[in-house]
């Protein structure tokens, strides 16, 4: 798929966060999957992905969607106004 990061995490490093938030400062990433410790080894797996895969439930993992910004929506452009030369 679109993995192309991985990192054990530590065991005193406890639940999702910290793959979260390495996500959230990749400018590359997308998602994330936090691998539970003993699925994939003995530690925790962090996957970074440059895409969102679509929803899969599966006990061994904690998976999010980086949060987008969505910029404000610009004002339409003002109309051209017409000089007709006169005063």
């Amino acid at each position: 798929g679109h993995d192309y990061d991985r990192f054990d995490l530590e065991a005193t490093i406890a639940g999702f966060g910290a793959c979260k938030s390495a996500c959230e400062s990749d400018a590359n990433c997308m998602a994330w999957t936090y691998v539970k410790a003993g699925v994939q080894g003995p530690k925790a797996i962090c996957w970074l992905k440059s895409a969102v895969p679509p929803p899969t439930p599966n006990g061994c993992c904690v998976s999010g969607a980086k949060a987008q910004t969505a910029s404000a929506p610009q004002p339409p452009p003002e109309k051209p106004v017409k000089h007709t030369g006169r005063s």
